[in-house]
């Protein structure tokens, strides 16, 4: 498959020329999503949430009250399930680009049968 040999006209030059880039970047998105599926960002535990990012509350109120601390943890484990699905569905459209930009170009310079 020759995308750019000189018996094609140049409408077809350039548009194989932006599908070759199109497909270059789908396939780089797709190997960063499936690398960020992968190895996805550790989840803190409630202690390590706590020491790293309620200390703002225990300085600015005098009540030991967890609920302030407890309500935002509940609130960064719902993110972290959002973001996990928000990752997979990326993951999904970055290789349906990939898959329909491949056989795009493949359609587009096949060789045709004599």
């Amino acid at each position: 498959m020759n995308l750019f040999s000189s018996k094609k006209n140049i409408f077809l030059k350039i548009m194989n020329g932006i599908l070759l880039l199109w497909f270059v970047g789908a396939l780089a998105i797709c190997a960063n999503n499936f690398i960020t599926m992968l190895m996805p960002e550790p989840i803190l535990t409630y202690e390590e949430f706590k020491a790293e990012r309620c200390g703002f509350f225990k300085e600015h109120t005098e009540e030991d009250s967890e609920e302030p601390c407890q309500s935002q943890y509940n609130n960064y484990k719902t993110t972290r399930k959002r973001d996990n699905y928000y990752n997979r569905r990326g993951l999904l459209v970055a290789l349906s680009n990939v898959i329909i930009v491949g056989s795009t170009i493949y359609t587009l310079n096949r060789k045709k049968e004599e």
